[in-house]
């Protein structure tokens, strides 16, 4: 296991926005504390005493520089934004100003883990905080300027493993599944090895590293157009478990966006792969998902009704098609460029939605046009097979409805209907 994994919880990196502003509708947080409350704050430079390794790492982030931003903006003396760049501001033994203590500038790890004073003297898992989740990055990363913390709370993710259908499931559904593939992702786990046993949501350390610049951005542990590819995708263990083609495809969404996952028929069990044809959606975002379900944006003013957009809800934004210069000029967007987005999409639904209705009768028991597989055997069993699973990849796994690859969704259907209509001729 690599050793940006090992560090499981912790907190995100989003980056530092809206400092003209920053905590403007939100309390100052109190840092999170060890079970007694007592112990000193002491300072990056002490732990890394210990932990070299992860301080050298984190000496290179933003968090580290933190109070530097601040300086940067003009905002070095506003006490509704120091809270979140230094360590436990107005609390005992912390922050108080730069010239008075010099080490307790920037984001650093008594930040997250708590005063560390206790732990130093007696190092002990039992006396300095480890577990750290959402709530923690949340105390900061939250607030009409930067609502990253309120964001994710509406997202999916935040109750990812209550969402989990069964133990499979997990490996994707919660961050030890996550970091469990990101092991080995391209070895096929063997029967005796465990499986992870899920209790974390899909949290802001999972997708980010707290320590390290990893080189992508925010500090993602993998490049954006593989992150969420991790998961969303066909649902297995690992990328080399087998799919039965007689299975309910899960999860495909990424496969249709790249356009894979559907199969042609040959008369042989599980066809062979469908690769395109492709729209433009997969080569214009770069074959990024966040392109538009991360879609950010900073408001005029910001306040608790109209917040500014982390994207952290996950959900895609129609803004993204038109404010992103790709359907409409940039100079030209107006208020009225939103129902170019939605023409778009409908577009697409509409194309999607017709093919789907034309393949439904075949799968639908009771219908005068219903294939009975049962009924077949050999090549034609087997082309069956094909087309349903085709029918189920974009009817279950295309939530878009046709607006991440459009001519591949369709493609895929027309496929599955030519086979559906040889099947039904007497």
């Amino acid at each position: 296991m690599g050793r940006a994994v090992k560090w499981i919880v912790l907190l995100t990196v989003a980056a530092v926005a809206g400092l003209s502003g920053c905590g403007s509708d939100k309390a100052i947080p109190t840092p999170p504390n060890v079970p007694d409350g007592r112990a000193a704050y002491v300072g990056a430079k002490t732990c890394i005493g210990c932990h070299t390794d992860t301080g050298d790492h984190w000496s290179e982030t933003r968090h580290a520089n933190a109070l530097a931003t601040l300086e940067r903006a003009g905002q070095a003396s506003n006490e509704r934004c120091l809270p979140c760049h230094v360590v436990a501001f107005k609390q005992p033994s912390g922050f108080t100003t730069k010239a008075e203590t010099p080490g307790l500038g920037g984001v650093q790890c008594e930040n997250c883990h708590g005063p560390g004073g206790q732990h130093v003297s007696a190092p002990s898992a039992g006396n300095i905080r480890t577990e750290i989740g959402a709530d923690v990055c949340g105390t900061c990363h939250q607030d009409s300027h930067h609502p990253t913390y309120d964001e994710w709370q509406k997202s999916g993710h935040a109750k990812s493993v209550s969402s989990s259908r069964n133990d499979r499931c997990i490996v994707c559904h919660s961050q030890e599944g996550f970091f469990y593939q990101l092991q080995a992702p391209s070895q096929p786990p063997a029967a005796s090895r465990q499986k992870p046993v899920g209790k974390t949501n899909i949290v802001c350390s999972t997708c980010h590293d707290p320590h390290e610049r990893t080189g992508n951005p925010a500090q993602m542990r993998l490049p954006v157009e593989n992150l969420c590819k991790t998961c969303h995708r066909l649902g297995t263990a690992s990328p080399l478990d087998p799919v039965p083609v007689t299975s309910q495809p899960r999860h495909g969404a990424s496969l249709v966006f790249e356009g894979t996952g559907g199969l042609k028929p040959n008369g042989r069990v599980g066809g062979e792969p469908m690769v395109g044809p492709n729209s433009a959606h997969p080569r214009a975002t770069g074959g990024s998902c966040a392109s538009c379900h991360v879609y950010k944006e900073n408001v005029p003013s910001p306040n608790t009704t109209n917040p500014n957009v982390t994207g952290h809800t996950f959900l895609p934004n129609l803004k993204a098609c038109t404010q992103s210069g790709c359907h409409t000029p940039r100079e030209a967007i107006t208020e009225g460029a939103n129902p170019v987005a939605t023409f778009l999409v409908k577009r697409a639904n509409d194309k999607v939605d017709a093919a789907l209705a034309a393949c439904l009768p075949y799968v639908t028991s009771g219908d005068p046009l219903w294939i009975n597989r049962d009924n077949l055997t050999g090549p034609q069993l087997n082309d069956y097979d094909v087309a349903l699973w085709n029918y189920r990849l974009i009817a279950n796994n295309d939530p878009s409805r046709g607006v991440h690859n459009t001519k591949y969704a369709v493609a895929v259907l027309e496929t599955a209907l030519g086979v559906f209509e040889s099947l039904s001729q007497p």
